[in-house]
C-alpha cells in the first residue's frame, strides 16, 4: 500500500529492556531468552520472506545497554538519538534524502530525581536510583506543533522547574499522545508517519529533524480511523 503512491516503509524494532539485559536474569529464568530470541528470529524471517525492509535496534546498535535505563523499561535520549540517525541512515539506503541535523546534539544530565516505570511498580522502593539526561544541544530546526488536531505549545521535551521535583520518561514528547504533527516549512523534504508506542517518544524529539511534516500515531490512543485510510 505504501509503495503504491511511491512512498517508502521501513519496520523498526527496538527491544524492551528485559530484551537488553537478558543475560542478568538468573538461571532459572533462561526461558526469557529462548523465548525472545526465537520469536525475534520467526517474526524478522517472515518479514524478509515477505519483503518488507526491517530495522533490528537490537543488533544494529553497539554497546545497547549503556543506552537504556536501569529503573525503566524505554531507551534513554542518548539512545534514542542513536536509533535515529539508524533509522535514516537505513532510509538513505533506500532512495530517501534526509539532511543531518544531529551532528552536533549533545546532552546534560538532570539532577531531579527519576522516576522510571519499573521503579514505580515498586512504589518507589528500588534501591537503585539514577538521573534522566535531556539536551544540552539541541537539533536546531524550527517547527509548528499540532496534537490531536489542537495547536500545541512548540517543545520537545518537558523540563522541570526546579532540581528537586521527581520527571519520568513522561518529559519527552509530553508522554503518550494519539496523534502529533510537526510541520517545519521545508517543502523541499519528503513527509514522515512513525507509528507505535511509548517508544517512539524519545525518537520523536529528532526525528521531525529529517522531514517537512511529521505525524505520529500512537495507535494504542488513536481512534478516529484506520492506519490504512490515514
Amino acid at each position: 500500500q505504501v509503495e503504491s503512491y511511491g512512498g517508502i516503509f521501513l519496520y523498526v524494532g527496538v527491544p524492551n529492556q528485559y530484551s537488553v539485559y537478558r543475560a542478568g536474569y538468573p538461571a532459572y529464568m533462561d526461558y526469557i531468552a529462548e523465548g525472545l530470541d526465537a520469536s525475534a528470529g520467526a517474526f524478522y524471517a517472515a518479514l524478509e520472506t515477505r519483503g518488507v525492509a526491517y530495522l533490528d535496534i537490537g543488533t544494529a546498535l553497539d554497546g545497547i545497554e549503556t543506552y537504556y535505563f536501569k529503573t525503566d523499561h524505554h531507551m534513554n535520549l542518548p539512545g534514542s538519538v542513536e536509533t535515529c540517525r539508524l533509522i535514516f541512515d537505513a532510509l538513505r539506503g533506500m532512495g530517501a534524502e534526509i539532511p543531518d541535523h544531529l551532528a552536533d546534539v549533545s546532552f546534560r544530565t538532570l539532577p531531579n530525581p527519576f522516576y522510571g516505570s519499573r521503579s514505580r511498580r515498586l512504589y518507589g522502593l528500588s534501591p537503585f536510583t539514577e538521573q534522566v539526561e535531556v539536551f544540552d544541544t539541541a537539533p536546531d530546526v524550527a517547527f509548528v506543533r499540532r496534537d490531536n488536531g489542537q495547536e500545541a505549545a512548540s517543545s520537545l521535551c518537558t523540563l522541570p522547574a526546579t532540581d528537586s521535583e521527581p520527571v519520568t520518561y513522561g518529559m519527552f514528547m509530553g508522554g503518550d499522545i494519539a496523534e502529533t504533527i510537526l510541520t517545519t516549512g521545508r517543502a523541499e523534504l519528503s513527509d514522515a508517519l512513525i507509528f507505535g508506542d511509548s517508544y517512539t517518544n524519545a525518537i520523536e524529539t529528532v526525528f521531525y529533524t529529517g522531514f517537512d511534516e511529521t505525524r505520529s500515531l500512537d495507535l494504542r490512543y488513536y481512534e478516529e480511523q484506520t492506519l490504512s485510510d490515514y
